[in-house]
């Protein structure tokens, strides 16, 4: 079985801090978005930010299964936005390298 590649979380937090002006606080809260997609969805986010039709895919998907994978209570339509943002970003970090 082929491993899954972990994405470059400290890279992509300073991509943010540095190319995006995010405080480093809010970098960090994104770099735990995207491993939190990672770890819910069992998917590597190297391998689904290749693909337009993937990215699309995984972005639906944390709409529609966000309120099975988050705490109950959680404003899940907030933290599902807030998901696939991070997903979107790190698409575009990854774009720019």
């Amino acid at each position: 079985m082929k491993a899954k590649v972990k994405m470059n979380g400290d890279g992509f937090r300073q991509w943010l801090t540095k190319s995006k002006n995010m405080p480093d606080k809010q970098a960090r809260d994104v770099v735990s978005r995207c491993n939190r997609i990672e770890r819910v969805f069992n998917v590597s986010l190297d391998d689904v930010v290749r693909s337009q039709r993937k990215l699309e895919t995984l972005l639906e998907r944390t709409s529609v299964e966000a309120d099975n994978y988050l705490k109950a209570g959680a404003n899940q339509l907030t933290a599902s936005s807030q998901l696939r943002t991070a997903a979107r970003k790190y698409a575009e970090y990854k774009g720019s390298n």
